[in-house]
């Protein structure tokens, strides 16, 4: 019971700093800015915090609750995606490592937050775990609406091709983000600012300025490359795979357009790189879920339950039509669901 304390200690802390860092009085991108309509681009492009925002202030709520629920609806949706991607990998997360998962976005808010940014990490979870679980209409409407909160949201698209191909589908995710854009792009032309900003002069003055800021941010950041390079090939296919691609890609961008120290640029991957940080027993690599290594192999063997010829897979073990909708049906109740996944488990050792 101490870890549930210890959770909403760490998610309230949370949810206090992501406020104290809102750029409360900025004349660019203030909070004001965004609900008076007046923000400058790009961050005019990040539609669906302050619709949330306008939504909350019609009902009667002062700007500061208005911005306190938005922030904790946000993260409570996080843990709960969080959780639900877990258990899609084959794992269960306890209090402490939720907790942990709340302690670990504190780093990334030390310089500023901004509205978007709870909801771009809640977002990404969601999606990611829609991946796992094979939800494709869940996916679809998660990743339109982050379209609308991010323009990073079509680096989604990569995981989604690494967990089923470059399918009619996968490409279609180009056409929907590229529409939305082009939407956003016409709407918010006359705004000041630009589409793109450039701060790869102010990151070297930074850097060389501020020595024991980097070397500080420097030993936090080799630390977690550690511990998710430790045992680094007995980790989920999928979040390898997607953590090789995605992190090299946001530390470009970072780089190129970030501001210095503003690591909340990396709520995207937090999901994956905290999983793959997390010092936990993962299935072996066999009977991961989201591996496409031998997945049609996998496919051609009988179902584990009955002997069936299998269609598809769950949590990587094959199955027929029948025990996969058996599956998906107790997936849906926490308390029959694990013990269907220990009886699926058992019966593939």
């Amino acid at each position: 019971m101490r870890w549930h304390y210890a959770f909403i200690f760490c998610f309230s802390l949370v949810l206090v700093l992501a406020g104290a860092g809102l750029p409360w009085q900025h004349p660019h991108f203030s909070v004001q800015a965004f609900l008076d309509g007046t923000i400058y681009r790009p961050f005019a492009y990040r539609v669906v915090a302050p619709v949330m925002m306008h939504g909350l202030l019609a009902v009667g709520l002062p700007v500061i609750s208005a911005v306190v629920t938005l922030f904790a609806g946000a993260l409570l949706l996080f843990t709960i995606a969080l959780r639900w991607l877990a258990r899609g990998l084959g794992v269960s997360l306890s209090p402490a490592q939720l907790t942990l998962a709340m302690i670990g976005l504190l780093p990334l808010m030390l310089r500023m937050t901004h509205l978007y940014d709870p909801l771009t990490l809640a977002l990404w979870t969601a999606a990611i775990g829609a991946i796992v679980h094979k939800r494709q209409a869940l996916y679809f409407a998660i990743f339109t609406v982050a379209c609308l909160n991010r323009e990073t949201t079509i680096l989604l698209s990569i995981i989604y091709a690494l967990q089923f191909g470059l399918t009619r589908l996968t490409l279609a995710q180009v056409g929907i983000y590229g529409l939305l854009r082009v939407f956003l792009l016409a709407l918010f032309a006359d705004r000041p600012g630009y589409t793109i900003e450039f701060h790869l002069a102010e990151h070297w003055q930074s850097v060389t300025t501020n020595i024991e800021a980097t070397m500080l941010y420097l030993i936090v950041f080799g630390a977690v490359i550690a511990l998710v390079a430790y045992r680094f090939a007995g980790k989920p296919w999928l979040l390898r795979a997607s953590a090789s691609i995605l992190v090299p890609v946001l530390v470009a961008a970072f780089i190129i357009s970030g501001y210095p120290f503003e690591f909340r640029v990396f709520y995207e991957v937090y999901p994956i790189v905290f999983l793959l940080a997390l010092p936990i027993a993962w299935p072996s690599p066999s009977k991961e879920t989201g591996s496409t290594t031998s997945r049609f192999k996998r496919e051609r063997q009988p179902c584990v339950l009955c002997g069936q010829p299998s269609t598809t897979t769950a949590v990587g073990i094959p199955v027929c039509n029948d025990h996969w909708r058996e599956y998906w049906h107790e997936a849906r109740y926490w308390q029959t669901y694990r013990p269907f996944l220990e009886k699926l488990r058992r019966a593939h050792q």
